[in-house]
């Protein structure tokens, strides 16, 4: 197994919940719920990828 592809897919989790927050930060953002639906979604799909390539 390459456990290479799932570390990847784990470390981009950071990103995207930074992504979350600076859209709230922003001055006529989207709501907190709604960034981290969208980080989350990145996050899934990051780890699918990986677990797809193992």
């Amino acid at each position: 197994m390459k456990p290479v592809a799932f570390f990847i897919g784990a470390a981009a989790s950071i990103p995207e919940h930074a992504i979350a927050l600076l859209a709230v930060k922003r001055e006529g953002g989207i709501e907190l719920g709604l960034g981290n639906l969208i980080a989350g979604t990145m996050q899934n799909l990051l780890l699918m990828t990986g677990l797809v390539s193992l």
